[in-house]
């Protein structure tokens, strides 16, 4: 039996996510009355010289809805209480807690006089003022101030804040780790329907994460509990991070946090973890010296196209201001940098989670104190308002604590083995926040964070969905290259062979090539035809005398695409083939849009299923897609509405409307009972600076917090 799930009253906001079209958006560029159209698939008489009326892909603002139901996909799955997973931080062992107090006991027996005498008046106010933390004997307490921090704040930090993020954004083409994250979960319908011989169910495929899904179900190769979520309770990218360095007696603090932090990016990028060379950065960036220094010079400097940082092998860490003599080209070079918040000296919390779920680990500021220096574990929560001296690295956080957890370069004899846990906004922990990210290796080790790769085909693939209501049995000869030459198979036009398929009513099937891998047909232009299975008299035998070109010209996507022929009633098909002749480019548009903007959403999806199989090459394609996959979203078919947005998310993920695809998708994947890919989906509308109205954020939030408290009468996985 299907289940259903309603959202509460209080979930007005979902609602401004389930308009039919994104609003405040720039209308779509119109054809121009005398813009040559691309050539279809089938000739149809020329148009009269009427004036050509197109309209602008939006719908408008429907009227308020104040609940929505989705029919869940049944699966076989066992109903069980699913709650959304908390996530683990790495637990320290006792093993190790043990260690270190017996260091900290250890050097606490042979304190000076005076640094007992400050420990005792430490903790006398920790106790007076019930704060969270411990103090100790740390190593850190034998050195003065000026070696143990060395942040010289320029005298406008953040002067051209605006401008670099700015720089920033553009060169990264919104490809922020959340972004590619979240693209691998839009295109899983569609790779999973391409992998798919049988016949697809449900339309066009199984839901992904249910059984039916394959061993290739839900999962993005990381658990969802352990992803950079920012509505996560917890996240560390602790494990990406290699041992803790110790800047000595030089000022170095700036060098050692910029380091720590591309260390950290190398990491996540390119999956390797190389001891890069702080010396390097302090002897050459021209970002300060031991006497200290400012860290977002390093990322000006490595950032600048020249040689890449050496590392700690190749230029040793010596603590003096050595002058620079290293050089020769690396890997470790800055693709950009910029600030968490280029207007605010002290970032929102809300703001560095989501910059560290799309960066990586932040740079900050911090006022290190003499309770600072002495930490040594717990959650350090002293809240003084002194000026910041120390950079340092944030590498996570838990709301548990309400604290960061903050990475140090002082060595492992201080605070929790050169960490601590520092609270929200005490001691002006995050000022100045700022992330980088580095080169991307052509070498990664892990190139899962890479971007779609735009290639050039001259081929597509060839599904057949049987909307015909009754089973039929199609036939198909096709063109393609082999051997560096065009050749049919597995006949010529007018031969017998040919390749059949059974199709049941309502159903879809990828045409496989047994002749090649991938096993996906692909072809210029082809033959195909069909018969009722059922004793009917109905055909469809339109294009099996003439060629249906599937590419009219060549095209660029990310992966090759498909064209979709629709089988309809009476010998139809949606190429305009056994029915009247096709409608014109315009009038079809128009009416397709009409269809949907009065609520037929049935009808106006095979419209646009015409207009794009028709057109294939049209520059309202991308609209047709989001229209498609919100139709078949109002009709309940989830899975359907997915593999739309799937396809527009591969082909046009620098559309400007693609986070209302992510919305979409979001939801279409809430009524799969799919959470974890929901949430991932909304929370990139929220932060990945893709440019959604308020309004969609406010939805995506309040959804993101309604999942969060279901138990399993809505989400059947959190994979």
């Amino acid at each position: 039996m299907p289940m259903s799930w309603t959202s509460p009253a209080a979930l007005t906001a979902l609602c401004m996510g389930l308009m039919f079209a994104p609003p405040g958006r720039a209308p779509a560029r119109a054809t121009p009355p005398d813009a040559k159209a691309e050539a279809p698939a089938r000739a149809i008489p020329n148009s009269t010289n009427k004036k050509v009326k197109r309209v602008a892909p939006s719908v408008g603002t429907p009227p308020p809805v104040t609940k929505t139901k989705y029919q869940r996909v049944a699966s076989a799955k066992t109903t069980t209480t699913r709650a959304r997973p908390k996530p683990q931080l790495a637990r320290v062992s006792s093993k190790q807690t043990k260690a270190r107090a017996a260091r900290y006991s250890a050097r606490n027996s042979k304190a000076p006089r005076k640094v007992n005498k400050e420990l005792k008046n430490l903790r006398k106010d920790i106790a007076k003022r019930k704060l969270n933390f411990e103090v100790a004997y740390t190593e850190a307490m034998d050195k003065p101030m000026a070696e143990l921090t060395g942040l010289s704040l320029p005298s406008k930090p953040l002067a051209r804040a605006a401008k670099q993020n700015s720089e920033a954004r553009a060169q990264l083409a919104g490809r922020n780790l959340m972004v590619r994250s979240v693209a691998r979960a839009a295109a899983k319908p569609r790779a999973m329907a391409r992998a798919s011989k049988g016949d697809l169910p449900g339309g066009l495929g199984a839901p992904v994460g249910s059984s039916s899904g394959g061993s290739g179900g839900a999962g993005l190769g990381t658990d969802f509990a352990d992803m950079c979520s920012p509505s996560a309770d917890a996240f560390s990218w602790g494990d990406s991070l290699g041992p803790i360095r110790n800047q000595g007696a030089c000022g170095s603090c700036w060098a050692f946090a910029a380091v720590s932090t591309l260390e950290a990016s190398n990491a996540i990028i390119n999956g390797a973890k190389p001891d890069l060379a702080e010396q390097h950065a302090l002897s050459c960036s021209g970002g300060g010296s031991c006497y200290g220094g400012w860290y977002t010079p390093i990322y000006d400097w490595l950032g600048g196209g020249k040689d890449g940082l050496q590392t700690e092998q190749s230029v040793p860490y010596q603590a003096n201001d050595n002058k620079c003599s290293a050089n020769g080209k690396t890997a470790y070079e800055v693709e950009t940098w910029g600030w968490v918040d280029p207007v605010a000296v002290m970032p929102k919390t809300a703001d560095i989670k989501s910059a560290m779920c799309k960066y990586g680990a932040i740079t900050a500021a911090v006022a290190a104190t003499p309770a600072f220096i002495a930490y040594s574990g717990g959650t350090f929560d002293e809240k003084s308002n002194a000026n910041v001296n120390h950079a340092v690295v944030l590498v996570g956080w838990d709301d548990d604590r309400g604290a960061w957890l903050m990475r140090n370069s002082w060595g492992t004899n201080w605070g929790e083995d050169g960490y601590m846990w520092i609270a929200y906004g005490s001691n002006r922990i995050g000022e100045y926040a700022a992330w980088a990210m580095v080169e991307e290796d052509a070498n990664a080790k892990n190139n899962s964070n890479n971007g779609p790769v735009v290639q050039s085909f001259s081929e597509r693939n060839f599904r057949v969905t049987n909307d015909s209501g009754q089973n039929v049995e199609v036939f198909v000869q096709w063109n393609t290259k082999r051997n560096n030459s065009d050749t049919w198979l597995p006949g010529a036009p007018g031969s017998n062979k040919t390749a059949s398929y059974t199709i049941a009513a309502g159903k879809s099937l990828n045409l496989d090539d047994p002749t090649h891998k991938p096993f996906m047909l692909q072809a210029k232009k082809l033959r195909v035809w069909a018969k009722s299975t059922k004793g009917k008299a109905n055909t469809w035998e339109a294009w099996k005398t003439l060629d249906l070109e599937l590419v009219p010209k060549a095209y660029e996507a990310t992966e090759m695409d498909v064209f979709e022929l629709h089988l309809l009633p009476d010998g139809a098909d949606s190429a305009g083939g056994g029915g009247p002749s096709p409608k014109d480019k315009d009038d079809l548009w128009d009416e397709a849009y009409d269809l949907f903007a009065g609520g037929d959403y049935a009808a106006a999806k095979a419209e646009f299923i015409a207009f794009k199989t028709l057109y294939p090459n049209d520059q309202n394609i991308p609209y047709a897609l989001y229209f498609m996959g919100v139709a078949e979203h109002e009709l309940g078919n989830y899975w359907d509405a997915l593999l739309y947005f799937a396809e527009f998310a591969d082909a046009h993920y620098k559309h400007d409307w693609i986070p209302y695809v992510y919305y979409w998708a979001g939801s279409a994947y809430v009524g799969l009972g799919e959470c974890g890919y929901a949430t991932q989906l909304f929370e990139v509308v929220i932060y990945g600076d893709l440019g959604a109205p308020k309004s969609w954020i406010s939805a995506a939030k309040d959804t993101i917090a309604w999942l969060a408290k279901d138990k399993g009468k809505v989400c059947s996985s959190w994979d």
